[in-house]
């Protein structure tokens, strides 16, 4: 509790802290355990224990207040203060006043933190990190970084509210809109749609903005799929702009665009199938149609899987081939054609190198020898 004071509420922390020293009991304590990177000293906490020091300087009566605004009774004497504050600030060497939180530094420092967060997809607990929040103590002791708890129920929703109203704005200024929209099934078994925009901007560029990721409760049916997409449409105020719908060929979402194309009054909803896709399944299609090939593949997934699984295998491959630039074998997903063809090339190109390692005494797999690979 009072190390989260400390960090996130340095004003409340330094009014109940000359309480707290007077009635809290001595203990001996233990010395930490050096860290690797500290130089025999643990670098972390002296920065606090400095930082502490400074601010404590100002005395236990202190009070947060914002230097960087001064008031009018400040601008009004500061001809006749100018000499004395300048001794004054060499005589209290150390001394600093930490920011408001209203202020408008703390407001710009607090933007450019929650930008750092969303655009780098970082942790929220990265501002309880100890090391982060000396980072941010030796560059401005003065800044009190919030709370998880901050970030989570206050920070972070008033910039997604702020997203929404400009993405608004903007989809109100534009005609005519596409929309693209895939659903998939996470590790805990739980479905999601995404639902992503796409326009041209008055400068004739091609924006595209995610609108949505949702959790999809109901069963993935049509008529649930044209629903939610619906209520998503409204939602931005799109629904009579979309003109189409790109989706791959799921039966389930050609129906629920079906649906709402035959709705009343609607114009457009017209769905495209995903070019890639769709050629993705051409060449599956032709793979399964073409036994020498699909037996061509076979093989070179148990050779890729086996190097894989293999830690003598993948050790002896890549001391073989230690001056080549790739040095392992590309594992194919059955769901993407392309990387089939990338797994065939790695194999072409590592061919002498993988015939040595799978012949050598260590590993010693000659059923999966590449002799008739040509």
């Amino acid at each position: 509790m009072l190390s989260h004071l400390s960090i996130h509420h340095r004003d409340i922390y330094l009014q109940v802290q000359p309480k707290l020293q007077k009635s809290r009991p001595k203990y001996s304590s233990t010395p930490k355990r050096p860290r690797l990177l500290d130089e025999n000293r643990n670098e972390t906490e002296e920065c606090k224990n400095e930082v502490d020091v400074q601010i404590n300087a100002a005395g236990p009566s202190f009070t947060p207040k914002d230097t960087d605004a001064p008031t009018s009774n400040d601008r009004g004497n500061s001809s006749t203060q100018a000499s004395s504050s300048s001794s004054s600030s060499q005589s209290s060497h150390g001394k600093f006043l930490l920011h408001l939180r209203n202020s408008e530094k703390m407001k710009h420092f607090l933007r450019q933190l929650m930008l750092f967060i969303v655009r780098g997809m970082h942790c929220l607990s990265l501002v309880d990190n100890l090391f982060f929040i000396t980072f941010v103590r030796y560059l401005d002791p003065r800044i009190t970084l919030p709370c998880r708890s901050s970030i989570t129920h206050k920070h972070l929703p008033e910039m997604y509210n702020e997203a929404v109203n400009k993405l608004k704005e903007e989809l109100a200024l534009i005609r005519w809109v596409a929309l693209t929209t895939d659903g998939w099934t996470c590790r805990n078994n739980h479905h999601y749609i995404t639902v992503t925009v796409y326009f041209i901007n008055s400068e004739m560029k091609m924006i595209s903005r995610v609108l949505t990721t949702e959790h999809m409760e109901e069963s993935c049916t049509s008529e649930n799929l044209a629903n939610k997409l619906k209520e998503i449409a409204d939602t931005w105020n799109i629904f009579n702009e979309v003109v189409a719908v790109v989706t791959d060929n799921a039966f389930n979402v050609v129906g629920a665009i079906k649906i709402l194309a035959s709705l009343p009054n609607c114009a457009g909803w017209r769905h495209v199938h995903c070019f890639a896709h769709t050629l993705s399944l051409i060449v599956k299609g032709a793979i399964e149609k073409t036994p020498e090939f699909s037996a061509i593949l076979l093989r070179a997934r148990a050779i890729v899987t086996f190097s894989h699984q293999s830690h003598k295998a993948t050790a002896k491959l890549a001391s073989l081939c230690k001056d080549r630039t790739i040095k392992v074998l590309a594992q194919d997903v059955a769901t993407r054609w392309s990387s089939s063809l990338i797994m065939i090339w790695s194999l072409i190109d590592l061919k002498e190198f993988v015939q040595d390692a799978l012949r050598s005494p260590v590993i010693d797999r000659r059923d999966l020898d590449l002799d008739d690979f040509e």
